[in-house]
């Protein structure tokens, strides 16, 4: 069952992706975070159009789950209560891969990490714009030699849309609650 914290959680999630901030999710947010990305990170036409591809099997996986666009946040709540209740080992399974192809996708350079660039610009790509907020939220990381591994980053976002015990401490729900 779904507990008040996680739920809360999933509210801040939805908020952190609705990147107009109207209150729905649509397939052109996406596509605006995918063109966005591109620009940012400098991507070649092939690689846009990978990106493209890649994204929208996400974002059809962990954000719209079947239903179809666009989608608000009760919705958007709705179906990972469904789908965390239904069984939670497969939804931390569907998130923890969703999250490894994202940060795969976001890892430019393709070293098995992400530089704060990368980071800057994915969180910008998703209508973050607060450059100082975004680099302090990288720094809180602990990056080693400028990059945080792909790893550590899936494994808190696994925590973040998963673990439902409050006193457990969780990055990323405490960067959206200070404004990222």
């Amino acid at each position: 069952m779904a507990n008040d914290y996680i739920i809360s959680k999933w509210k801040l999630w939805f908020r952190a992706i609705d990147i107009n901030h109207k209150g729905k999710i649509s397939r052109s947010d996406v596509r605006q975070e995918e063109d966005t990305f591109a620009t940012l990170s400098h991507l070649n036409d092939d690689r846009r159009k990978q990106l493209q591809v890649d994204l929208d099997k996400l974002w059809d996986e962990v954000v719209f789950r079947g239903k179809s666009e666009p989608i608000n946040e009760q919705e958007f709540v709705a179906l990972n209560i469904r789908d965390y209740t239904a069984n939670k080992q497969k939804f931390v399974e569907g998130i923890r891969k969703a999250y490894t192809a994202l940060f795969d996708l976001i890892d430019v350079s393709r070293e098995g990490s992400v530089s704060e660039e990368e980071f800057v610009n994915i969180l910008r790509a998703c209508g973050h714009d607060n450059i100082a907020l975004n680099k302090k939220f990288f720094n809180d990381y602990n990056p080693v030699d400028g990059k945080i591994a792909c790893g550590v980053l899936v494994d808190s976002w696994v925590q973040f849309t998963s673990c439902d015990d409050s006193s457990k401490k969780d990055l990323i729900k405490e960067a959206f609650e200070a404004g990222i």
